[in-house]
């Protein structure tokens, strides 16, 4: 333990003795040396007490600092990522908006390769068509061409049957031809029946041939019927 005042100074009376005021003053340098010694001490743990506190501080406003750093930096980080999330969702709606376009844009180009099959088959049906058509017009007009040939044959010789005075031969043969859509030889079979030239006189049958030659632009056979009261 540290000597109190009085201690040292009765330390100082027993070394020297009569000596009092040198022990007095040795003693109090001796008190006073261990004093500020102690005090010097004492300063120095306050002071490096402070200086830790001080630099305990400055490291904390320095890590304070540096978290409100880190906290900013990840703060702008989250945005990012909200912002690059956004960005995302964005390129996943294009991207299924793109997928549905090209699905559609499929479809549309398989519907375009049926429709064009379709039109296609249906051009080549209606050239089967027009040509079994054609055919048919071309086998029709052969046929009236045959027709007409015939009728004409028919007529020629019921001409000259008429000129021969062969009647009943001449109505055969005008028979054939008007049958076959000769319109003079209509005309003359009808007349043949009304005159009962060569045949039975039948009024009906004359006004029928009659009909049918007036049907086809003969104006002799329009005005036999218009005197006979008869349309056509």
């Amino acid at each position: 333990m540290e000597q109190t005042f009085w201690e040292i100074l009765n330390e100082g009376v027993r070394k020297f003795g009569g000596e009092i005021i040198a022990a007095v003053l040795l003693a109090l340098l001796m008190w006073l040396y261990r004093v500020i010694k102690k005090n010097i001490k004492q300063l120095y743990k306050e002071r490096v007490k402070l200086e830790v506190q001080r630099q305990v501080q400055q490291q904390q406003e320095l890590f304070k600092q540096e978290e409100e750093r880190l906290n900013a930096e990840l703060s702008k980080r989250d945005e990012q990522l909200k912002q690059l999330e956004q960005e995302l969702r964005q390129a996943e709606e294009v991207r299924g908006q793109l997928e549905e376009a090209q699905r559609q844009v499929e479809l549309h180009k398989q519907q375009e390769e049926r429709l064009n099959a379709e039109a296609k088959k249906r051009d080549e049906q209606l050239k089967n068509i027009e040509e079994t058509r054609r055919q048919a017009e071309e086998a029709r007009r052969q046929e009236q061409a045959q027709r007409q040939r015939e009728a004409n044959t028919q007529y020629e010789l019921g001409k000259k049957y008429y000129a021969e005075g062969k009647d009943a031969k001449a109505v055969e043969c005008y028979r054939n031809a008007a049958e076959l859509g000769h319109v003079i030889a209509q005309y003359r079979l009808a007349s043949m029946y009304h005159s009962g030239t060569g045949i039975s006189f039948d009024r009906n049958e004359a006004v029928r041939w009659w009909r049918k030659a007036a049907r086809q632009g003969h104006t002799f056979a329009q005005e036999k019927l218009k005197d006979m009261g008869e349309s056509w």
